[in-house]
């Protein structure tokens, strides 16, 4: 059995644990995986050692170049140091090749792209680009690497896929979830009481917290064009005091860990950021059968088609949001057509089982 060895950029569980969670569990009974992560004890090293893999911690944070949609200015403090830590990383990183000998390297991130230069020439190096095309300077850099060091190269959207245009064997593996993990045996109204909301109330569901650019401010915004004051907001994700507003319709019930019943509570999911990226609350949702509202980004096309499993709004225009979210709580045959549609999208597109098959006919053919 060949060894991949996965190598992660940080040590937060958020959409990126997430996203290398579900690709162990993709890759575990075709490879021996061993992951590196940088911190033990973190919470992405707790959840991929629960796993049964092999992980090793660098005790350190990784090295990366920072360049993506929503990310770091290039050469801002946070870039730069970023970017330093790379010598570090590299030589941590030799020392444990030198030991596992792998057939396989993977990076799950292209902030990492510095990694196939180094390795290309021990094993087969292969990126997985999780993250948003931005035209700056960083990216420039990333793309070259991409391009000169890496045999292949992973995307999760055919919009980034086309925007990098490399030459290199390439494919589209989307971000994923097993069906069994998305399944529950409460009603609405059951996951409802869980979550502890107001009887007879209407539920918009909104993720990520008070992170700026996933537009909590922007949502705040729009409840203020809002008539009905039966649509309530979930807010889910870590938000301080002073973010919160005092809109008796939105109810934080902050990081959660388990999003089972808070998606099945909902009736409509608003991913409502200001700058372009992959969201996985987009697809997860469509597992519920909830549509999504999003922006009219071009980045963000194939997830959402307007009126077909959901609806785009104007970026940044916090009344067109507005009118959005009251449509498809009014308009019943819209919104039995949304919610029909997202979760077809969702088990064609994003169910574990079939995008572990192109991951895998992919590694081994290349095609």
């Amino acid at each position: 059995m060949e060894t991949i060895l996965l190598i992660h950029h940080c040590d937060s569980w958020g959409g990126a644990g997430v996203s290398l969670s579900s690709l162990i569990d993709m890759l575990k009974n075709d490879y021996h995986v061993v992951v590196v992560v940088p911190h033990s004890g973190s919470a992405v090293y707790n959840k991929v050692i629960n796993q049964g893999v092999d992980v090793i911690a660098l005790e350190m944070p990784i090295g990366m170049i920072s360049a993506y949609s929503g990310g770091p200015k290039t050469f801002s403090r946070t870039f730069v140091r970023n970017y330093f830590r790379i010598f570090k990383s590299r030589k941590a990183l030799k020392e444990i090749i030198q030991k596992i000998r792998p057939q396989i390297i993977a990076v799950n991130s292209m902030t990492l792209s510095w990694v196939g230069k180094t390795f290309k020439k021990v094993a087969e190096c292969i990126c997985f680009v999780r993250e948003t095309y931005v035209n700056n300077l960083g990216m420039r850099i990333i793309k070259n690497q991409l391009r000169n060091d890496f045999h292949k190269v992973i995307f999760i959207s055919e919009f980034d896929r086309k925007k990098f245009d490399l030459p290199n064997p390439t494919a589209v593996v989307r971000d994923s979830v097993s069906l069994e993990k998305m399944k529950t045996a409460h009603t609405k109204a059951q996951s409802q009481k869980e979550l502890g909301l107001p009887n007879k109330k209407r539920y918009l569901l909104f993720v990520g917290g008070d992170d700026p650019i996933k537009g909590l401010k922007l949502l705040q915004s729009a409840f203020q064009h809002i008539s009905s004051k039966d649509i309530v907001c979930i807010v889910a994700g870590n938000v301080v005091e002073a973010n919160k507003g005092d809109n008796p319709n939105f109810i934080y019930i902050g990081k959660r860990n388990d999003m089972i019943d808070v998606y099945n509570a909902a009736e409509v999911l608003v991913f409502p950021v200001v700058f372009a990226h992959q969201g996985r609350p987009i697809f997860e949702a469509g597992f519920f059968g909830v549509p999504v509202i999003i922006p009219d980004f071009v980045e963000l096309a194939e997830c959402v088609s307007h009126e077909h499993n959901g609806l785009v709004f104007k970026n940044g225009n916090p009344q067109d949001l507005s009118v959005c979210i009251e449509r498809l709580f009014v308009e019943n045959d819209l919104y039995n057509k949304c919610s029909e549609q997202n979760y077809k999208n969702a088990r064609q597109k994003h169910e574990q089982n079939a995008c572990k098959n192109t991951l895998l006919q992919f590694l081994t053919n290349g095609k």
